[in-house]
Formats: structure tokens, sequence, C-alpha cells
């Protein structure tokens, strides 16, 4: 999966879904499909787009997307970026979506964590029965895509088990960011699976 770009603005309007065929000596690359969500722009008049990623699960046939963006939507008024997924059952040949997830109506987050946005680094794995598991950091918001550096924070499995979503606490955190001769260091989430999707490592 690769943003799709807008080479005047730099800005991306959406993701690209490739397929890669090797055929002994090389991968030849195709388009399989384009997604172009209805962006929520009326922050800066461009889409508000963070970190993506693709998954599947052990089998290759159900498989998940998640965009760190922000869609246009009656109850996600807030300028943060939430999770938007895509989801296909047949091997990544169609995808249903786009579906926008708002950590602020999950009532063990807002337990925890005042005005709840998620950081815009995020991760992404598939277990053995075909479950997303977005692993983020959940932080206080400052509005604007942006968040209070240094305050308590947690960060949390968003999963989605039998058509229902669901936030599972894994461990406390703050966000914190390290100026370097780079550019800024930002806390990093990162989630693998065993090779049979049994078993999760955060």
């Amino acid at each position: 999966v690769d943003a799709v770009f807008d080479n005047l603005t730099d800005v991306s309007s959406g993701l690209r879904i490739l397929k890669g065929v090797y055929d002994g000596t090389d991968v030849n690359w195709s388009v399989q499909a384009t997604l172009t969500p209805d962006f929520n722009t009326s922050y800066s008049g461009f889409p508000q787009v963070g970190d993506w990623n693709i998954a599947f699960d052990p089998s290759g046939i159900n498989g998940w997307i998640v965009m760190m963006t922000h869609l246009k939507s009656p109850t996600e008024t807030e300028y943060n970026y939430y999770p938007v997924f895509y989801h296909t059952t047949d091997g990544g040949t169609t995808w249903t979506g786009p579906e926008q997830i708002n950590p602020a109506l999950f009532p063990n987050v807002v337990s925890e964590v005042t005005n709840p946005g998620i950081f815009n680094e995020v991760d992404l794995t598939v277990d053995l029965n075909g479950d997303p598991h977005l692993f983020c950091g959940v932080f206080t918001s400052a509005g604007g895509y942006t968040y209070f550096f240094g305050t308590h924070g947690y960060l949390y499995d968003f999963t989605n088990t039998g058509g229902l979503w669901s936030a599972i606490p894994v461990a406390s955190s703050s966000l914190f960011g390290y100026y370097t001769d780079a550019g800024y260091l930002f806390n990093r989430t990162q989630v693998t699976r065993s090779d049979d999707g049994s078993k999760l490592v955060y």
C-alpha cells in the first residue's frame, strides 16, 4: 500500500493498493485498487494524513488497511487523527470501508486519557481469526492534529471481533519528542504476530 500524492501540494489524497507478481527475475507491480475517502479538509484546505499500514492474516485472505486521517463526520469533529479502516475477505481483490474509529467513544479510553487523540504513528497486524490489531498511543489532544507533550497517555490495541470494536489496554505511556540534528524523534509503537497468528507481541 502506498499514498497517492498530489505532486503540486505534496499532500496525500488517498491510498493505492499494489499487487506484485514475481516472474522469476523481477516483480511486476500493478494497481489493484485506489482508495479515496471523503477527507475533512476544513482545517487547512487539505487532507490530514499521518501513518498508514496494511496487514493480512496467516491465510493471506483476510486483510486490513488503516490510514491515520480525518474524514468528514457529524461525530468526529475534533481536529485529531482518527484510524480509518478498510477490510478485505478475498485476498485484496475487493475492499470495504472506510470505517472511522473515535477513541473518545470507548469508556475505558476516556477513563485514562482526557480528550483522547491517537498519535499518528501506529502499527497493525491481523490474527489467525482475521481480526485486526491496531497498536497505538492515545494522548491528550491539543487540537489542530497535535498533542500535549509529556502528558500521561496509554497504549491500546484497537481490535474488531465479530464486527464489534474494542480497545484493549496494554500499558501506560507518555508522549515525548526528542530533537536531534535529523529532526524530532517520537514514540514508535510496534506489533507483530506469530506465524500462525495465535500470539501477538507488542
